[in-house]
């Protein structure tokens, strides 16, 4: 039906960004399973006392970037003509990110 992975680095200077990742079978979408994994990888972001979490999307998934913006992430950059499609069509890739309440509290954010 779905899956959805928040992948990170435990060193270096990209150890307080979380990427997620989401999958959902067409038959499955639009009825609130990715919005709900995407809660849990928050929740697993503050545990694990991430800063951010960013998330990658075609610019054209609209229905994905509203139900990320609904969460709380905003968007950070559009790479234009950046990836393609498996018929070699570009796409623009748009990240967003969603800033951790932990961070909040950390002026050096």
């Amino acid at each position: 039906m779905g899956d959805a992975t928040l992948h990170r680095q435990r060193t270096g200077w990209k150890q307080r960004v979380g990427v997620v990742r989401v999958q959902i079978a067409p038959d499955y979408r639009h009825l609130g399973l990715g919005t709900a994994m995407v809660r849990e990888l928050r929740h697993l972001g503050e545990k694990s006392a991430l800063h951010y979490l960013m998330a990658e999307v075609i610019e054209e998934q609209a229905a994905a970037v509203r139900a990320f913006e609904k969460m709380g992430f905003a968007r950070a950059v559009t790479y234009r003509n950046f990836v393609n499609d498996q018929k070699g069509g570009l796409h623009n890739l748009l990240v967003l990110l969603y800033r951790m309440s932990s961070s909040a509290e950390d002026p050096n954010v």
